[in-house]
């Protein structure tokens, strides 16, 4: 134990055993027989079993046990010594629970866990352990492309040691490997994995949710027309406003505005008011493109889905004051580049411009719901600016305030993204990442 205990204060100044009880937090270190336990005075404590002959097994439950007390007391400079230190020995832990929940607490640094989870084996088998450092990898803040190294070096570990394992087993990790690929935008690396998924497990195809994530990442490579039909399977096991809408944007791009009309009218009586105000909006949007393609000799599959073309549209109905086709080309437009505030302002002003001339202002209250789902208050603030410069009466900028206010605080309390596991047949996880609507 002294062995131990010397190592790891060896790992950096912050360890020592000099401590000084009023500048130091002070750990009780204690091995009876085979049990150690590690204790904060009586707040916190810590007890596992070990071999106390074995000195390696000493020296690696004994750190990792401490690793963990740190990432309980939110000592995250001391947490990230001993990470490195397990990284450049290459230590692990015989504890899984240890070592995962270890690896979790250091997910901040995408390349170190990720590390530290494959010198654990945290890959070898779908329990707690491993959904756990899944969840953590996921739900972190780091960039896209940090994490996305770490989940693939992580599932390409798992898929490797679950080589000889049951297809069900394999195609949970190939399901959960396309989905970390999908919310990273690698959509064609996700549709390959979504595939391997369902070859070895069938009855994927069954499950609404994955085929709802295989109709985002079919519509993400512009493959509209299987797109809708996959969302419209998924639609059909599990009917929610939210696949109708993304059933109804894949026909729309395919062509088929009248069969996406169908489906954003039932998105429209959502009790999720921004679920509802997007479906009337793209609804209307979807009945003037059934009349604006029969009387306009289209390539279809080349134009709908380019912002290029919608954009040019718009414009030229501006400046022929058709400004319904104006506004239906901009809501277009502003889906196609979701987050996009200038094409949103743009839609505002539109239908703003409709309601003074007699347009219902349900559209324009609708618009504006849907800008600030999208942008918060990004786009109202650019239209508000040009209300007030263009002299706008006194009364209404305040009242349009109120209404963008109160839609910002809807927006606000809305369940932020999270990390959802489905436990499918132990021990098996399927893993997902729930994203806000924007990300479909």
């Amino acid at each position: 134990m002294n062995v131990a205990v010397s190592e790891i204060v060896g790992v950096s100044s912050r360890f020592t055993t000099n401590c000084n009880p009023e500048t130091c937090l002070t750990l009780l270190i204690l091995l009876k027989g085979e049990t150690l336990r590690v204790s904060i005075d009586s707040i916190a404590s810590i007890s596992i079993a070990i071999d106390p002959t074995d000195q390696d097994e000493t020296l690696q439950i004994l750190s990792y046990v401490i690793a963990c007390m740190a990432l309980r007391s939110d000592f995250k400079d001391h947490l990230h010594d001993l990470a490195g230190y397990f990284v450049r020995e290459n230590i692990s832990c015989e504890c899984r629970e240890l070592a995962s929940v270890v690896t979790s607490g250091v997910v901040d640094n995408c390349e170190m866990a990720a590390i530290i989870a494959s010198i654990n084996g945290i890959h070898e088998r779908q329990d707690d352990n491993y959904s756990r450092y899944i969840h953590a990898q996921l739900s972190c803040p780091a960039p896209h492309e940090e994490k996305l190294s770490a989940l693939q070096r992580f599932y390409k570990d798992a898929i490797d040691a679950h080589a000889t394992r049951s297809m069900r087993e394999q195609a949970v990790i190939h399901y959960s490997f396309g989905n970390s690929l999908r919310v990273a935008f690698e959509y064609k690396a996700a549709f390959k994995q979504f595939n391997l998924a369902r070859r070895k497990y069938p009855r994927y195809l069954e499950k609404g949710y994955f085929l709802a994530e295989l109709g985002a990442t079919l519509y993400f490579l512009k493959r509209y027309r299987l797109s809708s039909k996959v969302y419209e399977a998924a639609h059909a096991i599990k009917a929610s406003a939210q696949t109708a809408i993304c059933a109804g944007d894949a026909y729309l791009f395919s062509g088929q505005p009248d069969k996406a009309k169908k489906l954003y009218d039932e998105a429209s009586k959502s009790n999720d008011q921004f679920e509802a105000t997007e479906g009337n909006v793209k609804a209307h949007a979807a009945s003037w493109l059934v009349e604006f393609l029969k009387q306009n000799n289209l390539d279809q599959n080349t134009l709908l889905s380019k912002s290029e073309f919608w954009s040019d549209v718009m414009q030229n109905a501006i400046d022929g004051e058709h400004y319904e086709h104006a506004f239906c080309a901009s809501i277009i437009l502003s889906y196609l580049l979701e987050n996009d505030p200038a094409a949103w302002t743009n839609a505002i002003q539109i239908s703003f411009r409709l309601m003074l001339e007699g347009g219902e202002p349900s559209i324009m209250i609708s618009t504006l719901s849907c800008a600030v789902q999208r942008c918060g208050y990004h786009a109202y603030s650019y239209f508000r600016r040009i209300l007030v410069s263009n002299g706008c009466p006194p009364d209404v900028v305040p009242m349009l305030d109120q209404i963008a206010k109160t839609l910002q605080d809807e927006r606000a309390s809305v369940e932020q993204p999270s990390t959802i596991l489905r436990l499918v047949e132990p021990p098996s996880f399927d893993t997902v990442l729930r994203y806000e609507h924007s990300e479909r």
